[in-house]
């Protein structure tokens, strides 16, 4: 024990810093789809007879995922702490296999070289964002590095387990497994010439790689056959023989595959990363290769070819600018990242200078949305006293300037901490009437302790506050007083000024934390 700490110091003082700034938002309740995530899915499978598909999403073939997450739930449901503590022992593994792997890519780099990428990757915004955004995209980043090291250590069995794993998590893990797959056998045939003696050697040694696949086949025969039900989520074109799926008008659809490759490359400092990477291709693909790094060209060209398969799969249907859909490209470009600083920085400390900044630069846009690049290109909107980024306007999707598409780092976690400093001033009962503009969906509120008054997932103790968002126009006696959440990532002018035909605004409140801020109208019925 003693010798592995000594010798892993450094991913200790990582994993150490990463607990510790988890623990900062633990108090986190879930938001938007994550709120989905714990009162609908999570919910309804810890409160039904046990049963692996119980904790599957909407068709998304999710219990790999699901399961493990709702273990501690089983003991209080509701818990966000639980929630957490399982998420981020799913992270901090993730963390550990990631460094795994950069030792097996780049084994003859120095240490400190391979703990400040592993760091990076530790505090990338999107990661840690989506940690505590619960969902099954989250997972599939988890599984995928955890079977990405087997695959690529040549543990065959812990690999298909793994793969397992991924596959029942998300449909976008079985698209990163058979990129992978694909992709490293066409490049050992084409290493080998495309011969038919390594064709055949590549379909023998990867037929154990079939055992996922057969597997989710008969999930999804169980499902059609046996329980009638449908096998997979998607979203068809209003034109059912369209091959476009999508789930926006035409106006919208056209702009999306432009926003998705604007979040995957540049968003938030990742133009930092896109730099690197054309510089490392470059140096894989046109430099001398000696012959003893023609197994690392191997594998990198595999990598090359999977990174382009996965882009091409993930962005394919077109839906929400929710940059959690990408996040295993991400974990590539930061690989891919580092080819290219090591091909253009030869100088040691120069090199490890350069990797200490981007760490930092990565590290402070989990807490501030500070690139200059991509506020030109979103535009942004104040919270506060700070700037997020309007992640809707390149498309003019729904909804407002985004929900769940502003999950790109931690800052939208202050929607619920303002929420909470509200809810202990106010202090709620069942009977005091809300609003907020209907873009922000019931998923923004919740349920309110009845003790902290605070949001809570919690059925126990806890009431669902009195929102008259989406019942008003129907209420025959309006209530004498609303209070009026204008949450910062919509206009509420005109939402606003509906409910002013019928109410006077008696004050207006603003409750602040850390340079956020959010505005509640208290509105007065007029006589």
């Amino acid at each position: 024990m003693k010798k592995f700490l000594r010798n892993n110091i450094c991913l200790i003082v990582i994993l150490l810093l990463y607990i510790f700034v988890i623990f900062l938002f633990s108090d986190h309740v879930p938001l938007w789809d994550a709120w989905r995530s714990i009162d609908i899915w999570i919910k309804a499978a810890v409160f039904s007879r046990f049963n692996l598909l119980n904790f599957e999403n909407a068709g998304h073939p999710s219990f790999a995922y699901y399961l493990p997450m709702s273990l501690l739930q089983y003991l209080d449901f509701g818990n966000q702490f639980y929630l957490h503590i399982t998420s981020t022992l799913m992270g901090i593994t993730m963390i550990i296999f990631f460094y795994k792997i950069i030792r097996i890519l780049f084994s003859q780099t120095e240490d400190i070289e391979i703990y400040l990428l592993t760091a990076i990757f530790a505090f990338f915004p999107i990661f840690l964002s989506n940690q505590l955004h619960i969902g099954p995209d989250y997972g599939v980043l988890v599984f995928f590095i955890i079977f990405l090291y087997f695959f690529l250590a040549k543990k065959v069995t812990l690999a298909v387990i793994a793969a397992c794993f991924l596959m029942f998590t998300k449909e976008a893990g079985i698209l990163l497994y058979g990129a992978t797959l694909v992709s490293f056998s066409f490049t050992g045939m084409l290493m080998g010439r495309f011969s038919i003696n390594s064709i055949i050697k590549q379909l023998k040694k990867n037929s154990i790689y079939l055992l996922p696949p057969i597997f989710f086949g008969i999930r999804i025969l169980y499902l059609l056959f046996i329980l009638h039900k449908k096998a997979l989520w998607i979203t068809f074109n209003s034109s059912p023989d369209s091959i476009d799926f999508a789930l926006f008008p035409p106006a919208v659809n056209q702009n999306v595959p432009l926003s998705y490759f604007l979040g995957i490359f540049v968003l938030n400092f990742n133009w930092i990363l896109t730099i690197f990477i054309f510089l490392g291709f470059i140096e894989v693909f046109f430099r001398k290769v000696k012959s003893s790094s023609f197994y690392l060209k191997h594998i990198f060209t595999a990598l090359y070819l999977e990174f382009i398969l996965s882009y091409i799969l993930l962005t394919f249907i077109r839906t929400f600018t929710n940059v959690r859909y990408f996040l295993p490209l991400y974990a590539l470009m930061i690989i891919f990242s580092y080819i290219g600083i090591r091909s253009i920085i030869k100088t040691n400390l120069v090199r490890r200078l350069s990797l200490l900044v981007v760490f930092l630069i990565f590290f402070i846009s989990n807490f501030n949305t500070l690139d200059p690049l991509s506020q030109k290109i979103w535009g942004t909107f104040k919270f506060g006293d700070h700037d997020l980024l309007k992640m809707t306007s390149i498309t003019g999707e729904c909804c407002g300037y985004g929900r769940d598409q502003l999950v790109y780092n931690l800052q939208y976690i202050y929607f619920s901490r303002l929420q909470d400093k509200f809810y202990e001033d106010v202090k709620l009962s069942s009977h005091d009437a809300i609003a907020y503009h209907p873009i922000d969906a019931p998923e923004i509120i919740g349920r309110i302790d009845e003790k902290n008054h605070k949001r809570t997932a919690r059925l126990v103790g806890s009431f669902e506050p009195y929102v008259v968002t989406y019942l008003f126009p129907s209420l025959p006696v309006k209530p004498d007083r609303i209070y009026y959440l204008a949450f910062p990532n919509v206009d509420n002018k005109e939402t606003l000024g509906y409910y002013l035909t019928y109410y006077q605004i008696e004050k207006v409140t603003t409750y602040e934390e850390d340079g956020y801020a959010l505005n509640v109208y208290s509105l007065k019925l007029k006589s």
